[in-house]
């Protein structure tokens, strides 16, 4: 298919579940403007073939959806983009073999204002992301200037870089809480102003991150196995 496999413009409380997404020129499924729409419990592989820009699943003005237990693996580009709305939630999702062909990206990519306060602001909770693969990019990006995000039990492995706190426009009221990688994140150090950093756990020894880890990767990717 010469597209995205789905596409979703405006409504509410639109469930996308149990499907496969593969062999697609673009993207598997781009989301817009629509409320209270659920991603969840799909399979997406090997999209991007001739428009290797196109992440797996997107979101874009979007208010209170949910990205939950998806599994996305080669990928040329992000596998999960989470563009400026409201309230958004990324839920133990697996997402592995991103960034196969273009760089500057990531595994779960969030830019912008995620919401107006703690309480509608967005959450990134509980996926496991590897292998994200080209130079420069960073597993779990948040950038430019996304503010009111909490990134929180999170397993990040085998990037370029896991992750990155200063990015231009800053980021601003954006928590990283009880994540675990293999690497320490870009600034991870220095936080900037806008960024609270703690109980984050960095683990090189592969062996023992999986391990420590092996909870919260028991619960992301797929419900059932297809």
């Amino acid at each position: 298919l010469g597209a995205f496999g789905l596409g979703v413009t405006g409504g509410e409380g639109l469930s996308v579940r149990g499907c496969d997404f593969d062999t697609l020129s673009a993207g598997a499924i781009v989301v817009s403007g629509s409320r209270a729409t659920t991603i969840e419990d799909n399979k997406v592989h090997g999209i991007g073939l001739e428009y290797s820009g196109s992440p797996a699943i997107s979101l874009s003005g979007t208010e209170g959806c949910v990205v939950a237990h998806n599994e996305i693996t080669d990928v040329p580009h992000c596998g999960i983009v989470v563009n400026p709305g409201r309230g958004s939630r990324i839920l133990r999702n697996l997402v592995a073999d991103t960034m196969t062909a273009l760089a500057d990206g990531g595994g779960v990519y969030v830019a912008g204002q995620q919401g107006t306060s703690a309480s509608d602001g967005g959450l990134v909770q509980g996926n496991v992301i590897t292998d994200t693969r080209t130079p420069y990019n960073f597993g779990l990006y948040t950038d430019y200037g996304a503010s009111w995000l909490t990134v929180t039990e999170n397993v990040v492995t085998r990037a370029d870089n896991t992750a990155v706190l200063h990015v231009g426009p800053p980021l601003e009221n954006v928590a990283f809480r009880g994540n675990v990688w293999d690497a320490d994140p870009i600034g991870h150090d220095d936080p900037p102003p806008g960024v609270t950093y703690e109980g984050n756990t960095t683990i090189k020894d592969e062996r023992r991150l999986d391990a420590a880890t092996t909870d919260i990767r028991s619960r992301a990717g797929l419900l059932r196995e297809r």
